[in-house]
């Protein structure tokens, strides 16, 4: 049986600056940076250390960022959305915008939810959505 939580991992071009987008402008709790010498997420790696992955969470939601090889191409265009469900898309608009700045307000949709939608910069799409 399946049971548990999604933990969507995105490649990014650049972690830090990709941590600094969802703590500050979207509003994710910044958990830290993986220490291998800890085997552990950490608030300050050592000097020097690599910051290419990091743990956010947004309520049960956990999401990793992962630096992406030279190899890894990543569309300008995501090939999914992420959905995530808030208490309430506008006031959660207002207080992204307030940090974003222009964004295409919330919209009703015929199948019941009222959202709106923000690139991150690596182009991963996200969807925030109240149930109407």
């Amino acid at each position: 049986m399946l049971e548990g939580k999604l933990l969507p991992m995105l490649y990014v071009r650049h972690v830090p600056k990709s941590v600094e987008f969802y703590r500050d402008v979207l509003g994710f709790e910044f958990r830290g940076w993986w220490d291998d010498a800890r085997n552990a997420y950490v608030a300050d790696p050592p000097i020097g250390a690599a910051r290419d992955f990091a743990e956010l969470c947004a309520g049960d939601l956990v999401l990793h960022l992962h630096q992406a090889q030279s190899d890894q191409v990543i569309p300008e265009t995501a090939p999914a959305i992420l959905h995530l469900l808030v208490r309430n898309a506008d006031a959660y608009y207002r207080e992204v915008r307030s940090r974003a700045g222009e964004l295409e307000p919330p919209r009703d949709q015929p199948w019941g939810w009222r959202q709106f939608y923000i690139r991150d910069p690596d182009g991963h799409q996200w969807s925030f959505h109240h149930v109407i």
